[in-house]
């Protein structure tokens, strides 16, 4: 794209020379001709008139905003908390692919390479890192691309003072802004010279926080050994305990009850227990209980997220069924 450079109110013949963003009235004639014939006489009359016909302004706007678009392999994750790029776990990263449509840098004189290419600035305020990436013209379209290499924080030292690497916090949701910010050139807008530049932004996000508490194990040790036991004997207490590990990449604050029924009737007020774990760490939440009688009961445990219990964790449930006798 080229912008007009020109005087205000000077036209070349053939062409109307106009501001970037001027109004223009397209006013046209209309000729019209009307003849009557009759037969075996040929024209008898004829009437020509010359009509003037004003049609609605035209509104010129010879800027066009760019289009910021990113994808990770075929998802696009533009704007998106549910489409996102993963963690990277490896020192190499992962790519994000950035994509601009800028039908404002095609050809420009003004833009790197005479619009072949132009850079964008990159952030991410989790890490506090800025890098800038050059995207190139694909073919000869509007649409211009680049690779951005996204790696753990830990790792970007390794790639220190290249161009196009961002770093992402673990543990954390990081949103990276992208913003294109090239100048295309002088044009006239209301009369006065006026520097243009194409401006837009996105952002995508890298990881989802996921606090998830799962249960890994079970056991039932009795109180007066200190042993495992499968079967129980009624007037013998013995602690239930559940092994729960948070593997999601957050903090989780756990709320689990626990509930021993026989036959749908629960016989324990209901236990609760109270963890917060960190990523990977494991805790045990558990109740003593001594059975009166034989039969086969079910212990339950449910983990919830509020201390309302009206959120479980999905899943976060387990039923134990013992056996006394």
């Amino acid at each position: 794209m080229t912008l007009w450079s020109g005087s205000p109110g000077k036209y070349t013949a053939g062409y109307l020379n106009v501001n970037a963003t001027d109004s223009v009235t397209v006013t046209n004639y209309v000729y019209s001709f009307s003849q009557v014939v009759v037969a075996n006489h040929g024209i008898v009359s004829s009437v020509a008139s010359l009509s003037l016909s004003t049609g609605s302004p035209l509104t010129i706007n010879a800027i066009v905003p760019p289009a910021i678009e990113e994808m990770y392999g075929t998802t696009n994750i533009t704007e998106s908390s549910i489409n996102v790029a993963p963690f990277p776990n490896t020192t190499g990263g992962i790519l994000v692919n950035i994509t601009v449509y800028a039908p404002d840098a095609v050809l420009n004189p003004n833009v790197g390479s005479n619009g072949r290419n132009f850079n964008v600035t990159i952030t991410n305020p989790a890490t506090h890192v800025t890098t800038t990436l050059t995207v190139a013209e694909i073919g000869n379209s509007p649409y211009y691309t680049g690779e951005l290499r996204v790696v753990p924080a830990a790792d970007y030292s390794s790639y220190a003072g290249q161009r196009g690497i961002i770093s992402v916090a673990s543990g954390q949701v990081n949103k990276i802004s992208v913003v294109v910010d090239v100048t295309t050139g002088i044009a006239f807008v209301n009369n006065v010279q006026t520097q243009f530049t194409m401006t837009g932004s996105s952002y995508f996000y890298v990881g989802s926080v996921v606090a998830k508490p799962t249960i890994i194990s079970s056991q039932v040790v009795s109180v007066s050994t200190g042993q495992p036991v499968t079967t129980l004997t009624p007037g013998q207490s013995y602690e239930i305990t559940f092994a729960v590990k948070n593997t999601g990449n957050v903090n989780a604050t756990v709320y689990a009850i626990i509930e021993i029924e026989v036959n749908g009737t629960v016989v324990t007020s209901p236990a609760i227990v109270i963890t917060t774990l960190s990523p990977g760490q494991t805790s045990f939440s558990g109740t003593v209980w001594t059975p009166a009688a034989a039969g086969t009961y079910k212990v339950t445990i449910i983990l919830y997220q509020n201390p309302e219990l009206s959120i479980p964790y999905v899943p976060g449930t387990e039923t134990l069924t013992l056996t006394v006798s």
